[in-house]
């Protein structure tokens, strides 16, 4: 990765993590973003890691490692969301029983997404296009 790709998906996703620090209410945390030009495979071979965020909850510090190659990759919208997931690492922290709590993990998947939904909606996607990308869930009215 050149350094103007580089200091480009550190804006990128700054610009995000500060929006959404302010929205989710954790300005007042200590967040040290770690910018790494190496993508890292995840647990499954097949997944490449993004980021990963290490909280130490009880003092609000957290450090927040993201992996620039595979951002790059990713369309606005999708790297969106996982600025919103990382940062709701910080929110449920407290609540994971083991080192890396599955079960934390999808919380912060679900919220992210309804977060960014929400946002979506108040930008003006309209109901039509909400069934279009979701499905008719039910319902008769």
């Amino acid at each position: 990765m050149d350094d103007a790709t580089f200091e480009a998906q550190k804006r990128r996703i700054s610009c995000l993590a500060d929006k959404w620090r302010d929205l989710l209410w954790l300005s007042h945390w200590r967040v040290i973003d770690h910018w790494e030009r190496v993508c890292h495979k995840a647990d499954t071979e097949d997944v490449r890691k993004t980021a990963e965020t290490c909280t130490q909850w009880e003092y609000m510090r957290a450090d927040v490692t993201w992996y620039l190659p595979v951002v790059a990759m990713l369309p606005d919208e999708e790297v969106e969301e996982l600025v919103i997931h990382e940062l709701l690492h910080m929110v449920v922290a407290e609540m994971a029983k083991g080192k890396h709590d599955q079960h934390e993990e999808r919380v912060v998947t679900h919220l992210s997404r309804a977060l960014n939904a929400m946002m979506k909606v108040d930008k003006g996607e309209d109901d039509a296009t909400h069934q279009e990308r979701h499905g008719d869930q039910g319902g008769d009215g």
